[in-house]
């Protein structure tokens, strides 16, 4: 018999894939020391790192490293501001975007990778990423390290905001030449195995909903198969 199915879990998981992975312009600014974990914060904490940009162009991406402690409800903040002469961020939002809480990694921190509406960037400008819980759970976590590993930039929390310039949050940012790619987010594509475990850990029920779907079409037809069969036997017999 010929599993009709197989070419509809196919198309299952091709529709849902991109959700895992998502392409970046170029490497800009980063701090990629990131042993320590953040603190778990208050909902609606406002978390801040700001940096210099090193590439012309259009900011379009980042990504944070962080992991949640357990299954999370709401959305987390992530926006672009500008910075004034103490280099706090200021003004209005330039670019951001929202995502579920749920999907950061489980328990071991990881790259999350967010992309926006592009914002025009310069060589040396100064600029703040904001991450804001918008849980109402404490369990979303900002990797961090110690030591200024991040010369460009710091750490600020709250608002007023205040921080502590030895600190810098784990983050990368991405500057392409042009092009204005869909707002979307998802696990940032480190590797092929990060973006698979990233997926399966996100995406299982979608998984297991579609293989489910599979096997009732295969019983389905097992069954037409078999209600032919005897059918064919009762002529053959009884006619």
């Amino acid at each position: 018999m010929r599993w009709r199915g197989l070419p509809i879990l196919v198309l299952f998981i091709s529709a849902i894939w991109p959700l895992a992975v998502s392409a970046t312009g170029t490497l800009d600014q980063s701090n990629e020391t990131c042993p320590v974990s953040s603190n778990s914060y208050p909902a609606d904490y406002h978390l801040a790192q700001t940096f210099t940009v090193g590439l012309a162009g259009d900011l379009d991406s980042i990504d944070l490293k962080g992991f949640k402690q357990t299954t999370l409800t709401g959305t987390i903040s992530v926006s672009i501001f500008a910075v004034d002469g103490d280099n706090k961020p200021t003004g209005s939002v330039l670019t951001g975007t929202t995502f579920l809480a749920n999907t950061l990694p489980l328990t071991t921190a990881d790259w999350y990778h967010l992309t926006f509406t592009p914002i025009a960037v310069s060589v040396g400008q100064h600029l703040a990423i904001t991450f804001v819980d918008d849980t109402t759970d404490y369990y979303a976590n900002w990797s961090l390290d110690f030591g200024n590993p991040y010369a460009g930039g710091r750490y600020w929390e709250n608002t007023p905001w205040s921080g502590n310039a030895g600190y810098d949050f784990c983050f990368r940012t991405y500057v392409s030449a042009g092009g204005s790619p869909s707002p979307s987010a998802g696990p940032a594509a480190t590797s092929s195995l990060t973006s698979f475990n990233n997926f399966i850990s996100d995406y299982w029920w979608l998984l297991i909903t579609g293989f489910a779907c599979v096997v009732f079409l295969g019983i389905i037809k097992a069954f037409i198969i078999i209600g032919k069969g005897l059918t064919a036997w009762v002529k053959q017999n009884f006619s």
